[in-house]
């Protein structure tokens, strides 16, 4: 009996597919419907699921949309190319992937509708601090080998200048809505972090 018990409480393994597609909805139904909009309902509907399925897995509609952008990024981590060199060749390196990032319309709107979530959830405020801990790092790191190589200019900490570069992207995309063109990464650069005089 008490096997039986361990068991029923053990419940069936996660079937990872289905999870794939539930997340899948949740980002579908994010970019059309905003955050409000996007209800278990119109999830388990998209993913052709019950309702029961999704509680089962995420407790609430928080914790699924963390799990869904966490897929998203590390999809796009996996498919990505690696980053290479270091200094401003790899800081470029890093810019263009976000920009693409947020030139993708369905990738905008789904960060679009979480950003402006954040500030009334500590749950998506949270992530969105984890995911900036993370896009910051390697930022950082590559500032410092520019600082380093005597390739920044003196009198703004790498910490500014990470804000100022990829806050630029952001403000561009979210906000202006202007395109993120090789040109304007480049423009950036130069007047972030090669100012002349």
């Amino acid at each position: 009996m008490t096997g039986t018990m361990q068991e029923k409480k053990a419940g069936r393994p996660r079937d990872a597919g289905k999870d794939a597609l539930i997340a899948d909805a949740m980002l579908r139904m994010l970019a059309k419907h905003g955050y409000e909009g996007a209800s278990f309902e119109k999830v388990a509907a998209k993913a052709k699921v019950s309702r029961a399925s999704i509680y089962r897995r995420w407790r609430s509609k928080e914790d699924l949309v963390i799990h869904a952008i966490g897929e998203m990024l590390r999809a796009e981590a996996r498919d990505g190319a690696d980053i290479t060199g270091t200094g401003i060749p790899a800081i470029r390196q890093m810019l263009t992937r976000t920009a693409e990032r947020l030139s993708d319309p369905f990738k905008r709107r789904v960060i679009a509708a979480v950003l402006s979530e954040a500030a009334s959830r500590p749950a998506l405020a949270a992530l969105g601090a984890r995911l900036e801990q993370e896009r910051r790092t390697p930022l950082l790191i590559a500032l410092t080998q520019a600082r380093a190589d005597g390739s920044l200019p003196s009198g703004q900490t790498d910490e500014y200048l990470a804000d100022a570069l990829a806050g630029a992207l952001y403000f561009r995309a979210l906000v202006a809505q202007t395109p993120l063109t090789d040109a304007v990464i480049d423009g950036l650069i130069a007047s972030v972090l090669q100012p002349s005089g």
